[in-house]
């Protein structure tokens, strides 16, 4: 496979059906990390780049947990980082043939575990001053994880026609991951975290019924005669 010569080559290996934030932010950011990673580090491959996006997880986790204006920046920068990471590492196994099945796997359980990290991570910061935040990041983790769940399984059952959620236009969704990277980043440079919990945690029983009746409806109805 040649190298990219310039970072708009990257564009052919970005997905054709993406989130809006992704779209609109990470995916910019991303050919640039592409670009330069595959020119410049030799046999890279994408669970490298997640471990890599899984790195800035952990630092923006720590940011998070304390509410000086340097961890605010920090966990700015990192959770944005991680993100970009996360998309750029299916760039890499499409440009350079190197992806795996354990690579999705490996990509989708980083994911879920950076997430319940900075759950956690804003519950730390915001004990003292709210007790009950620990059960709230609990609820926020526990939710997300069954979104994560049902959507995974649905889409192992229907590989072949699976598709967003929530589409706005032709080739553009809202996806629950970017989103919540948005806000998590965000409410952490204006010091608002906690709320983002509380904003994680509310559609989390609309999220889930939403997968229940989409999978119902895609499925063959049991004939009953």
């Amino acid at each position: 496979m040649p190298l990219p010569n310039k970072i708009s080559d990257i564009n052919a290996y970005q997905q054709p059906h993406d989130s809006i934030f992704s779209r609109l932010i990470y995916r910019k950011i991303s050919k640039v990390l592409t670009f330069y990673m595959v020119r410049y580090i030799p046999g890279i491959a994408a669970p490298d780049v997640t471990i890599i996006s899984f790195i800035f997880g952990l630092i923006g986790a720590v940011g998070l947990m304390y509410p000086a204006w340097w961890a605010r920046i920090l966990a700015f920068i990192c959770i944005q980082l991680s993100f970009s990471f996360d998309c750029s590492d299916g760039e890499v196994a499409r440009m350079l043939g190197r992806g795996s099945k354990f690579g999705i796997w490996f990509d989708s359980i980083s994911d879920r575990t950076k997430e319940i990290l900075w759950f956690f991570a804003i519950a730390w910061q915001y004990q003292h001053a709210y007790p009950q935040v620990w059960y709230l990041a609990g609820g926020a983790a526990i939710g997300n994880l069954l979104v994560g769940y049902l959507r995974e399984a649905k889409k192992s059952i229907f590989l072949e026609q699976r598709k967003p959620e929530i589409i706005l236009k032709s080739g553009l969704h809202i996806g629950t991951v970017d989103v919540i990277t948005v806000l998590l980043s965000w409410g952490a440079i204006f010091g608002l975290s906690y709320y983002v919990l509380w904003i994680v945690l509310l559609p989390t029983p609309l999220l889930l019924l939403k997968q229940i009746v989409s999978t119902y409806r895609q499925s063959p109805k049991p004939n009953r005669q």
